[in-house]
């Protein structure tokens, strides 16, 4: 059983700001080189380009956890009416890199969904 508080994981992905995720995921804008390289290769490994794996957390920060060859099984908690857990953020963590993580909101037995 994990008690309430505990962290239960790190929400990871790769790291962009929103004039990326604007152009990549809604059109808007132009898009660089950078990014036509970018949708490129998820094309080219099959991987989705839907948005529904961004957190943003701040500053014009955002985390895309959709590749899963940078995100973790994090990305599969799921959102409920009565959460479990709860969602922070940190433009800026202590390594200076963006930092978003889970914790328990109160306590989840094993076998708990969250």
């Amino acid at each position: 059983a994990r008690d309430a508080g505990e962290l239960v994981g790190d929400y990871v992905g790769e790291i962009f700001d929103g004039r990326a995720k604007d152009a990549r995921y809604l059109g808007i804008g132009e898009l660089t080189a950078e990014d036509h390289e970018w949708i490129s290769s998820r094309k080219a490994r099959g991987i989705s380009i839907n948005g529904h794996y961004i957190v943003n957390v701040g500053m014009d920060t955002y985390i895309d956890a959709e590749d899963p060859t940078h995100a973790n099984w994090c990305r599969y908690i799921n959102h409920s009416s009565r959460p479990n857990v709860a969602l922070k953020t940190l433009p800026r963590g202590m390594d200076g890199r963006p930092r978003a993580w889970f914790v328990t909101l109160r306590v989840c037995a094993p076998g708990d969904e969250l």
